[in-house]
């Protein structure tokens, strides 16, 4: 999953958000599935953030939980 940011791409300075190391596991009939597995990032207080990835790679998981 990428994740961009609507400004350069230097680390926003003013926070809305930050998530560490963000986890969201859940079991199916057959394995654990790791959802979203480990995911830090910051939020910008401004701006655009976008969430690009294949479908399955957690996109809408990580946004509910956000």
């Amino acid at each position: 999953m990428f994740i961009l940011f609507g400004k350069k791409a230097d680390m926003p300075t003013n926070l809305r958000m930050e998530l560490i190391n963000l986890k969201k596991k859940y079991k199916n009939r057959r394995r654990t599935v790791h959802a979203v597995d480990g995911i830090s990032l910051r939020l910008p207080e401004k701006g655009l953030v976008f969430f690009l990835g294949e479908s399955g790679s957690g996109k809408t998981t990580l946004l509910n939980l956000i």
